[in-house]
């Protein structure tokens, strides 16, 4: 778990670049192999060609938060934020694609290895499965007047402004992340009120184990996190900025 000071943004570091560096150089290898050895050659592209993908895009994601400065955001008010189904979709399908064409070359090896890919087409088709038949994804941000709300499966949190102690930026295995630390968990409001003692007690666990009591992908939301992270820190400072929440509810799409 890495944490920034709040508004500051570092861009790509020595790791990012060599994990770059090191998914390009094993696609080249498995191109130069793909005529004579097909059997290596097709995972090597398969595996590494995804996590050349997703290198490329951190170090193209921590370039572009690097470059944002001092901002103005507002928000939507009263209106659930809710996850992208393409992010869910997307992961999914490369999962289980990923898994089907190291499974189709595998011959031989230890057991640990043949489990993972197992586990990794395994988890893609759960992901596909739990998006077909709408068990995922799950959550919501909503911003009000009074405080912002952070749903989560079979419960929400509402978080009054002046409860909220800071909000900053963050990484979470190369995910941006959106910490908030609390003051006064008593003042949490928990729908519905009988999974209040789960709610907090998970808000405690965060604190120990990430280092803020809500962490939240901004990603999984399709918002860039220094928006999100300027448009609360301007709540949080600016009051009558929180008016602008107020705001009528979209209507629904039909």
């Amino acid at each position: 778990m890495n944490r920034t000071n709040p508004g500051q943004y570092r861009g790509p570091g020595f790791r990012d670049w060599l994990l770059l560096v090191l998914g390009i150089a094993f696609v080249v290898s498995g191109l130069v192999l793909l005529r004579r050895k097909p059997d290596v050659a097709v995972p090597c592209l398969a595996l590494f060609g995804v996590c050349s993908v997703v290198s490329a895009n951190n170090v193209l994601r921590k370039r572009r938060f690097a470059r944002f400065g001092p901002m103005t955001v507002e928000i939507v008010g009263g209106t659930p934020i809710r996850p992208l189904r393409s992010r869910i979709g997307l992961l999914g399908a490369t999962l289980l694609a990923l898994g089907i064409v190291l499974l189709s070359y595998w011959h031989s090896g230890p057991i640990l290895v043949l489990a993972c890919i197992l586990v990794m087409a395994a988890g893609g088709a759960a992901l596909l499965i739990g998006l077909l038949f709408g068990y995922l994804p799950v959550g919501f941000l909503q911003f009000d007047p009074d405080g912002m709300t952070v749903g989560s499966r079979g419960y929400s949190i509402s978080l009054p402004w002046d409860a909220i102690a800071g909000v900053g930026p963050g990484e979470f295995h190369d995910n941006p992340v959106l910490l908030l630390w609390l003051n006064d968990l008593n003042r949490v409001g928990v729908q519905p009120s009988r999974a209040r003692a789960r709610a907090l007690a998970n808000l405690a666990s965060s604190q120990r184990w990430v280092g803020a009591h809500v962490m939240i992908m901004s990603s999984h939301y399709g918002i860039e996190l220094p928006y999100l992270v300027s448009a609360i820190e301007r709540y949080l400072a600016e009051p009558q900025a929180r008016q602008g929440l107020a705001v009528p509810r979209l209507p629904a799409s039909k």
